[in-house]
């Protein structure tokens, strides 16, 4: 029983590290990973809303230390059609 317990508690644990917008990205990148094919794009909010493609040279997954406004997409045009623009090359 405390088994089930256990398991349980680390699901719920699970799932609201998911929905909160400071780890849940980082959480979320293997589902993405895994649903687009490839690596996702990484769409930002600081001071300007921007993305990051996996062929860029500044490109990392959303890390769980990091603070900020991230979300994945599968497609650069998905990201534009949320309105960020690309990342200036670095």
């Amino acid at each position: 029983m405390r088994i089930i317990i256990v398991a349980a508690s680390l699901v719920v644990i699970y799932i609201i590290g998911l929905l909160n917008p400071i780890t849940g990205p980082g959480l979320q990148y293997p589902y993405y990973e895994f649903f687009c094919g490839k690596k996702p794009v990484v769409a930002a909010e600081f001071w300007t809303k921007y993305y990051i493609t996996p062929e860029m040279q500044s490109y990392s997954p959303p890390g769980l230390v990091e603070p900020g406004d991230s979300r994945l997409y599968c497609t650069e045009n998905e990201a534009m059609s949320h309105g960020y623009s690309k990342s200036a090359p670095y």
